[in-house]
């Protein structure tokens, strides 16, 4: 089972001075880190284990080091930056400068960084008239790690705004793709749009990420009352959806105006794959008995009173519908009862074997 969700996200351009770090690959630093994350802290002991032979000003000098590049708190304790060390391999190169920052604002996602780029100075730059107050919502976060959405092997950190102005553009807006099972909570959401460039629109996916699955497992039965979380899955009416004798017993179901926690309200969601079933024996039999009668029509031979119990039987056993459907009505009761089910064809494969004495 999967919903899909999607919803408009404002896209910004901001200019401004910053402290950025790009992350480049580092695999000594990594082994330091490690040894930092065994021993709780990067202590004389744990920097001798992984670089032995240094000096007692060549430990403090080293260590000053990654306090500078904020891999470890002046403790020696691993920051957040540290342990992304240890995953990828790589470390923040620290740098100032004028960067344009693209940046995804959403009411329940908060601000997401797209992309960033140096900017090359020119005369606009030394004209500070239109500069703007740098927005609430653009703030730096310095143990964060950002993937750029135009070079996902490039990642970045932004670590302060020196200054509190900037320039700021709106641009089109972008798209959130959120999909989501709504029973498991289990979730994953991107960005998608295109970004102005020199050269023209460049088209630009985020990296996925997803949020807490505790926060949306149960989502079903808060979008649809006839969800069963026992039986887990959707109770109702059968709408006529087996084809020849076939029934998958999924469907996929569109919900307007739907509320996913605290992450807002999304137009329309289509879920794909939901489990059904009927919503009371008497859908049950109806169910049953179309899928039957579509096995006969697509075997197209004489069926007996014992090849009907037969059809009957595979069509219900180890479905929704075992419980429900109860026993098969006779062959006569369905010619008589359902003319309307029973097609000229299939009826008169039905009433054959009796009427020619077969049965």
């Amino acid at each position: 089972m999967k919903a899909k969700l999607q919803s408009a996200v404002e896209m910004w351009k901001v200019t401004a001075f910053a402290e950025l770090a790009v992350w480049e690959a580092r695999p000594d630093l990594q082994l330091v880190c490690r040894g930092a994350a065994a021993s709780g802290r990067l202590d004389d002991a744990a920097l001798d284990a992984v670089l032995p032979g240094l000096s007692a000003s060549g430990r403090r000098n080293y260590l000053r080091h990654l306090v500078y590049l904020r891999l470890v708190d002046d403790a020696g304790r691993l920051t957040n930056l540290g342990r992304h060390c240890v995953e990828a391999g790589e470390a923040p190169a620290w740098e100032l400068g004028v960067y344009d920052f693209w940046v995804a604002v959403h009411s329940g996602f908060g601000h997401h960084m797209i992309d960033f780029e140096h900017v090359d100075p020119d005369a606009r730059h030394s004209d500070f008239s239109g500069l703007l107050d740098v927005p609430d919502w653009f703030v730096a976060e310095e143990e964060r790690v950002w993937t750029s959405a135009s070079d996902p092997k490039q990642k970045f950190t932004v670590r302060a705004l020196p200054a509190p102005r900037c320039r700021l553009e709106k641009l089109a807006d972008a798209t959130l793709v959120w999909t989501i099972d709504p029973h498991s909570g289990d979730n994953e959401w991107h960005i998608e749009g295109a970004l102005p460039r020199q050269k023209g629109n460049v088209d630009f996916r985020s990296h996925g990420a997803p949020v807490p699955a505790k926060e949306l497992a149960g989502l079903m039965h808060a979008w649809d009352p006839r969800w069963d979380a026992r039986m887990k899955r959707v109770l109702m009416p059968y709408d006529g959806g087996a084809r020849e004798g076939r029934e998958s017993f999924r469907r996929t179901f569109r919900y307007r105006e739907v509320k996913v926690g605290r992450y807002g309200t999304f137009d329309e969601v289509v879920v794909e794959d939901v489990p059904v079933g009927p919503s009371d024996p008497t859908e049950a039999r109806s169910w049953a008995l179309d899928i039957a009668i579509g096995r006969i029509a697509a075997a197209g031979v004489y069926c007996s009173e014992a090849m009907w119990q037969k059809h009957w039987n595979a069509s219900v056993h180890g479905t929704p519908l075992e419980v429900g459907a109860g026993s098969p009505p006779s062959v006569d009761e369905v010619i008589r009862s359902w003319p309307g089910a029973v097609s000229p064809r299939t009826r008169w494969l039905l009433a054959a074997p009796a009427d020619l004495g077969m049965e």
